[in-house]
């Protein structure tokens, strides 16, 4: 997870679930002791183990809904599942992947079929406001 600010006096594992709860709509059950801030970023990187497969799983679907929130430090949070080097690395090129198909599948510009003229007169209206 990053974006999460730490709070003095509150410890992670509570600042995680109470943000789920209040963000996400759930409060997953948290290991207490797999709750660590890991990294050189301000602010670190915040892993959190949770007790659950199922939960975890609801959590980072769940997730997505924080790019839709109104309040900008909310948005500033992802949530991501903890991958080995080589999962980031597969994951890294299947997105890159998706980017060059994207941008390769432009293609041609559309044809516009319009009646317009566009050598008509230009209109102007008397009308004053």
């Amino acid at each position: 997870m990053s974006g999460l600010l730490p709070k003095p006096g509150v410890n992670d594992a509570a600042m995680f679930s109470q943000f789920c709860e209040s963000h996400l709509g759930v409060k997953p059950y948290v290991d207490e002791r797999g709750v660590r801030r890991v990294g050189s970023a301000s602010p670190q990187k915040l892993v959190v183990t949770l007790l659950s497969e199922h939960t975890a799983s609801d959590v980072l679907r769940l997730a997505r809904q924080l790019r839709h929130s109104t309040d900008d430090s909310v948005k500033q949070v992802y949530i991501n599942p903890d991958l080995s080097p080589e999962q980031a690395k597969a994951a890294y090129e299947r997105r890159c992947a998706r980017r060059r198909e994207r941008s390769n599948a432009g293609g041609p510009p559309p044809t516009v079929n319009s009646d317009l003229n566009a050598a008509a007169a230009p209109f102007l209206s008397n009308t004053q406001h």
